[in-house]
């Protein structure tokens, strides 16, 4: 008699399975429990994965900084959106999460606010001058959308008039979040983030969302702990990625036409981050 599996159960929040087995021994059949942790692919996250994927930026109150009337929201609130944007966008597998995470975490300063900070004094930065269709087309959203054709792009998508009304992006949670989503699968200038998430390019990746590398040790450290609170490598296809260090060689961005150039010219001679 051969091993046979008799039933297996997965608990409702999808993060264990159960797995009864029956074992043929020298003396009769034994039954056995093994009990399994799962990885966050294909399934909504927990709030328990989110705070402790996020443990580096606190767990006290979301947008705190937001001048845009999300000051305080709950995180309860928070995941609901999250996790059906992510469905809706088809960021289903775990490492894809991981990677969007992450990148939400430094864009949206700690999940602090969702719209870019002006000056001390209330003042425009000057970089918004320089922004296309002007200050009014600022960084908002988890991924800061900004320039006006990003925002014009965006509302041909959603069917709402974000380029007239852009405000709203910044301070209604529903389109905070699902612009981040909608910009990972489809408004960065660098394409799909999502492909390039499932071959664990954080290279091509922090480009896609920052335009440069920008605050890469931070996007990384949360990169690593989002790993870990989602299990990637308990992933029957992602266990074996690794998140320790990236070589720009190994980026698919080293074989483009200008990648080469914008890693010199931020990061001049390192070869990896």
């Amino acid at each position: 008699m051969t091993t046979r599996i008799l039933s297996a159960r997965q608990s409702e929040d999808g993060r264990w399975t159960a797995m009864f087995t029956l074992v043929p021994g020298a003396r009769g059949n034994e039954l056995t429990l093994s009990l399994g942790s799962q990885c966050a692919c294909e399934r909504d996250i927990t709030l328990e994965e989110l705070k402790s994927g996020l443990a580096g930026i606190g767990t006290g109150d979301l947008f705190a900084a937001s001048p845009h009337g999300l000051a305080g929201t709950p995180w309860e609130q928070f995941l609901v959106c999250l996790n059906g944007s992510m469905e809706q966008y088809g960021i289903h597998d775990c490492i894809d999460k991981a990677h969007f995470l992450a990148q939400v975490a430094v864009e949206s300063d700690s999940l602090r606010t969702t719209a870019e900070y002006r000056n001390r004094d209330g003042s425009y930065p000057s970089k918004w001058q320089r922004y296309s269709g002007g200050v009014e087309y600022h960084g908002r959203g988890l991924i800061q959308l900004t320039h006006d054709h990003n925002y014009r792009k965006y509302s041909r998508h959603a069917g709402v008039d974000y380029v007239a009304t852009p405000e709203l992006v910044a301070s209604e949670l529903q389109v905070a979040v699902d612009s981040a989503c909608w910009f990972w699968r489809h408004g960065s200038a660098w394409g799909d983030l999502s492909p390039r998430a499932r071959s664990n390019d954080f290279i091509w990746i922090t480009m896609g969302v920052n335009g440069g590398f920008n605050h890469h040790h931070q996007r990384k450290q949360h990169l690593q702990s989002l790993a870990r609170s989602l299990r990637v490598s308990a992933c029957e296809v992602h266990q074996e990625a690794v998140f320790e260090q990236y070589r720009f060689e190994d980026s698919a961005l080293s074989r483009t036409r200008n990648g080469p150039r914008y890693w010199r010219n931020q990061l001049g001679g390192r070869d990896a981050i």
